[in-house]
């Protein structure tokens, strides 16, 4: 069933049973390690905050699909960047349990060793991305960042119409 579903946030994959032993293949085809795309570019604004919306994206679809988030493998080396689409894919591998909280904190740590220190802004917001995945309730966190901010742009907009 997961092999069937659609997400930009999850690669696509097939299973293959060979002598009782499952074996999954993912479609990494134009895509690129998320690590190799952070060591040849630097990690500024720009991609920070591409991550903080494929991590939200990831987390949407896990709910809507009501798969374990810890079955995901969210180490830099293992997510990758389509370049056309401008967009990150992680592997949901089934039956696989880490800890999906204790890998962005990792994730996190990671980004923060490879930021480009000198995007302030983009520093400022690794530090930031940092110490909001230290929280326990990130996602939902976040989530309810994004509507106050949304719920506050649309009360400025109808207030610029009057």
């Amino acid at each position: 069933m997961l092999a069937n579903q659609h997400s930009s946030a999850l690669l696509p994959f097939h299973e293959q049973q060979l002598n009782e032993q499952k074996k999954y293949y993912y479609d990494v085809s134009g895509k690129i390690e998320f690590k190799s795309y952070v060591e040849h570019q630097s990690v500024g604004q720009e991609a920070v905050k591409q991550l903080i919306v494929f991590i939200l994206e990831l987390y949407r679809t896990m709910e809507e699909y009501l798969l374990d988030p810890d079955a995901v493998l969210l180490e830099a080396e293992y997510l990758y960047m389509d370049m056309a689409e401008n967009t990150l894919s992680a592997a949901c591998i089934p039956g696989r349990k880490e800890n999906f909280n204790t890998q962005l904190k990792l994730l996190a740590s990671w980004l923060l060793e490879n930021a480009d220190h000198t995007d302030r802004e983009g520093v400022l917001l690794v530090y930031d991305f940092y110490k909001i995945v230290q929280r326990p309730d990130f996602c939902r966190y976040i989530f309810r960042s994004l509507n106050r901010r949304r719920c506050r742009s649309c009360k400025q907009e109808k207030s610029e119409r009057r």
